[in-house]
């Protein structure tokens, strides 16, 4: 009688072998799948988060309101104030931003590049949010160059409410509370929230 039985039990025992080992393999797939994807995330979120950090920290080294001499070119340092033209003092200062400017233009295409796979991992809203800290960048190129065209002008009017934006946007502390620095830090902080949650994990 149990011999009669004795292949079916077997026949039982393999499938229930069988549907374990598929389980453990689904089962495992699934694991390895979230861990991978989960590596994906934490590597993508690093690197943004670290291209809007430096971005950041480059946008508070060209709006620095401190112009040490040293960033001056030497043969302008050198002159006597009785000797340096409207044009010297305009090309000087021109010097100085546009050698603060190079490291902020690299880092600017750093994020353009990871803000790519950002957008695909989270959303639209990080493309949108990347459109925003370019046209921070914009506003702040085009300020620096319109005040130092009206440097090459000599015109130096402190009440000229347009000269007043140009300054603001060209010249803040990080606590500055100007339209230009609230946006960038809007766009900073929106990363930051974003991100921070990935890479602590």
């Amino acid at each position: 009688m149990i011999l009669k039985w004795l292949p079916i039990f077997k026949d039982v025992v393999l499938s229930l072998a069988a549907m374990t080992t598929m389980y453990v393999a689904i089962y495992g797939l699934n694991k390895w799948r979230e861990e991978h994807q989960g590596k994906v995330r934490f590597d993508a979120a690093k690197e943004l988060l670290s291209s809007i950090c430096s971005v950041r920290n480059n946008f508070e080294i060209v709006r620095s309101g401190w112009l040490d001499a040293s960033e001056f070119p030497s043969e302008y340092s050198s002159k006597h104030p009785s000797e340096k033209s409207t044009k010297d003092r305009a090309d000087a200062t021109w010097h100085v931003y546009k050698n603060r400017l190079e490291p902020l233009i690299e880092a600017m295409n750093s994020l353009d590049t990871t803000l790519i796979e950002g957008e695909v991992l989270w959303g639209s809203e990080v493309k949108e949010q990347g459109r925003k800290i370019n046209a921070s960048f914009n506003r702040l190129v085009r300020s620096i160059k319109e005040l130092i065209t009206e440097e090459y002008r000599g015109i130096d009017n402190p009440r000229d409410d347009v000269i007043i934006r140009y300054r603001q946007d060209v010249s803040a502390s990080r606590e500055a509370e100007d339209e230009l620095s609230l946006q960038i830090r809007s766009s900073v902080k929106y990363f930051e929230e974003l991100l921070e949650p990935y890479i602590r994990r």
